[in-house]
């Protein structure tokens, strides 16, 4: 379908929308003719058909109206050809000569086949009759009937996918196996490799876990490499392995695993709420005292409950500590003579 000739104006019908302002070049013709184009123009030009300033192209038809194209889509596209298109008239970007319809441009050739490009002359490259456009970048054209893919032309029993067109029955996502290759999950898998809808990748066995390590895998399925594997546990992120199975880190205790709220020891390990943790070495229990250790020759331990830490040692009921330097009865003092410490009845 060819659409009918636009008269030739000059740049001031670009900026008045007046009869008057237009200049138009008309070959001499018979009075008939004139006034066919005289009406004609004044179709053409009627202010309901044609934009009262256009900064750019024009694009339009008198039947159907015009458009002003202008901006970022600065160019008339004719496409006569597209039944889809409710105008053949689009403004396209100037970097993208084909967005009326895919291989479709400004220029029709011969007996309505479809342009797919421009050619270095900048005429369009035409598809033979009986097929369509693919790519118009490389020109390639394929017959009615076939399936475009990139510049391929996919038959009915092919599908078209990142390599190319192949065939349906090897098809896997978007991928096209080998003839003896398994569609999984992961795409083509080679039959070796297969582990019911997984794809095992180098290293990986096939197991009960599903693709994993033998050594991996566990009752929790297969553990990760930086994740401890305890008593055929997994351990989540931030637990260690103890002799009691997976434990935070913050409750291991050599190797136990402390209850919430117990502190670790050393020889009593797990140390109860309201206990005293006696240097991390001795949990004492409540009303004991910590002995021993630090600067004395003795060994952290508990005094009983009542009895008094005095410089390392316990002092029994019915005596107190003079200083660290020992314990005295009761009734006796504690006294500094010529800078030593005694228990004195005075």
């Amino acid at each position: 379908m060819r659409w009918p000739a636009i008269p030739g104006f000059t740049a001031e019908a670009s900026l008045y929308n007046t009869r008057a302002q237009y200049r138009t070049v008309i070959a001499p013709c018979s009075a008939s003719l004139r006034a066919s184009a005289e009406v004609q123009i004044g179709n053409l030009y009627s202010e309901a058909a044609f934009p009262r300033y256009c900064p750019g192209e024009l694009c339009g038809d008198p039947h159907i109206g015009f458009t002003c194209c202008q901006g970022s889509r600065p160019r008339c596209c004719v496409n006569a050809d597209n039944p889809l298109l409710p105008t053949p008239f689009s403004c396209c970007p100037e970097s993208d000569p084909y967005c009326c319809l895919r291989g479709v441009q400004p220029g029709l050739c011969p007996g309505g086949a479809p342009a797919c490009g421009t050619t270095a002359s900048g005429t369009p490259f035409c598809c033979r009759s009986g097929e369509v456009c693919c790519n118009p970048t490389d020109h390639a054209c394929c017959p009615i009937g076939t399936s475009c893919c990139g510049s391929q032309c996919c038959a009915a029993n092919e599908q078209c996918t990142r390599a190319g067109c192949c065939p349906v029955g090897q098809v896997c996502h978007d991928q096209c196996c080998a003839p003896n290759d398994t569609c999984t999950r992961e795409g083509c898998c080679p039959a070796n490799n297969v582990c019911a809808d997984r794809c095992c990748a180098l290293g990986e066995d096939c197991t009960s876990c599903g693709c994993c390590p033998v050594s991996r895998c566990t009752s929790d399925g297969c553990c990760p490499p930086d994740r401890e594997i305890c008593n055929n546990r997994c351990c989540g992120s931030g637990e260690r392995c103890t002799g009691e199975g997976c434990c935070t880190v913050d409750r291991v205790c050599y190797d136990q695993c402390c209850p919430p709220n117990y502190t670790c020891t050393g020889a009593d390990r797990c140390c109860p709420p309201g206990n005293i943790n006696c240097q991390n070495s001795r949990c004492c229990e409540p009303g004991g005292d910590c002995c021993g250790g630090d600067n004395t020759p003795f060994f952290p331990y508990c005094c009983p409950r009542g009895h008094d830490c005095c410089g390392g040692t316990c002092c029994l009921p019915g005596t107190f500590c003079c200083q660290d330097s020992g314990c005295c009865p009761d009734g006796t003092n504690c006294r500094n003579i010529l800078g030593t410490l005694y228990c004195t009845a005075f």
